[in-house]
């Protein structure tokens, strides 16, 4: 993303590029043991920091949902988020099944299909505790995954168009837009008809804006 390039750089970031991220993985296992050669200690973070340290940020995150239910007299029935790498979702529902919350995690896949990221999950929650053997309320929606990853058509354009001038919600293309539009067609169908109150987390992706699409969003803005 070029947002997150341009503040690699403006902190001084040393960047190494790679052709395509098929790369990713070796390259940065190449570099790691020549680090280490050097006598460093280097630390390979996967993508999207979905590891069982990025995942139990997020447990921690559910136990924060749960201090600020208690403080405002509230309990969500469901927890709506953005499904990327895994890490934020598998952190949500692991807190979910530890702390007994009997909560619906719903997670929208932003790039793959649902089992793929259902594995990834089960993968991540393992590492966090080998004791969990069911998985069945893990709720990974992939219909709204549109052209891909990163990727967005006119009309969802003009949705974040609509969302930012109508709630001053400022969504992004890659992950919040998706999930958060994908919630709201999910509330239209009725799909949480018998919940109460429902939390959306909106994790943040304003970097993600290319060039290409603001300028396709200030056509838009000008038709």
């Amino acid at each position: 993303m070029e947002g997150n390039l341009f503040l690699d750089q403006l902190m001084g970031a040393q960047i190494h590029s790679i052709e395509s991220s098929d790369e990713r993985d070796v390259t940065m296992e190449t570099i790691a043991s020549e680090l280490q050669e050097e006598g460093k200690r280097p630390l390979i973070v996967p993508v999207g920091a979905s590891d069982w340290i990025g995942t139990h940020g997020y447990v921690n995150a559910y136990k924060e949902i749960l201090k600020q239910e208690h403080q405002l007299g509230i309990k969500f029935d469901v927890i709506n988020v953005a499904v990327g790498s895994g890490g934020t979702y598998a952190g949500l529902w692991y807190g979910n099944h530890h702390y007994q919350s009997n909560k619906q995690i719903v997670g929208y896949d932003v790039d793959a299909d649902r089992e793929t990221f259902t594995e990834k999950v089960k993968h991540l929650v393992k590492d966090l505790d080998k004791s969990v053997t069911d998985f069945e309320t893990i709720d990974i929606n992939d219909h709204y995954v549109g052209q891909g990853y990163g990727q967005a058509t006119d009309e969802e354009l003009r949705f974040y168009i609509e969302v930012a001038q109508k709630e001053g919600l400022v969504l992004d293309p890659t992950y919040t837009e998706k999930s958060f539009r994908g919630m709201i067609t999910e509330l239209e169908n009725g799909t949480f008809d018998d919940a109460e109150n429902i939390l959306f987390i909106h994790t943040g992706g304003l970097q993600g804006y290319t060039q290409e699409v603001r300028e396709r969003m200030l056509k838009l803005l000008d038709d």
